[in-house]
């Protein structure tokens, strides 16, 4: 199951999307961002439920605001189908970003096949894994991300070796790290 954290920001005009992992211990910087704008959260299986997403989105980009979505682990998957998702239906997205993406069982390919998306951020780590799951500090190391296009302008920011807190920056903590230092 994912989550899906929706929010029509009226001031600046943007829908935020976020996505994670349902599995995934809460990410409160990211929560936090979207819920000070009045964020609504949904929940969908691995492509079950991108409909009414997609519905949400298209609805809200008719009423002339532009999209933003976000992403952590499988969550940067669903946010890069969803974005695929729109760009067959011509809908430009105005900025993805991504925090340590990685496809689990059907998760997806990372590349964004329209030159709908005008900016992605994508942050990702390749530290040693140290377990899985709950157990581990670095349960999966992320990806890098592409285009087919020369749009999106796609901005992958590797932390491989990079430190946070006095420890490496892992699956679990790249999130925090990107919001407090973009």
């Amino acid at each position: 199951m994912k989550k899906y954290l929706i929010n029509y920001k009226n001031i600046v005009n943007y829908i935020n999307l976020i996505i994670r992992n349902n599995t995934q211990s809460r990410i409160p910087d990211l929560e936090a961002l979207v819920e000070s704008q009045g964020g609504r959260m949904f929940t969908s299986s691995v492509g079950g439920g991108d409909d009414d997403i997609i519905d949400y989105l298209v609805n809200g980009h008719k009423e002339g605001k532009q999209i933003k979505i976000y992403g952590h682990s499988c969550g940067g998957a669903a946010a890069v189908r969803i974005a695929n998702k729109l760009g067959d239906m011509f809908i430009h997205v105005a900025e993805v970003n991504l925090y340590d993406p990685v496809g689990m069982y059907f998760g997806g390919d990372f590349i964004f096949k329209h030159p709908y998306v005008m900016k992605v951020n994508n942050y990702y780590q390749r530290n040693p894994v140290d377990g899985i799951l709950i157990w581990a500090n670095n349960p999966f190391i992320g990806s890098p991300v592409s285009g087919k296009f020369q749009w999106p302008v796609i901005n992958n920011v590797n932390l491989t070796g990079k430190y946070y807190n006095g420890v490496l920056i892992n699956h679990l903590n790249i999130t925090e790290y990107a919001i407090k230092h973009p």
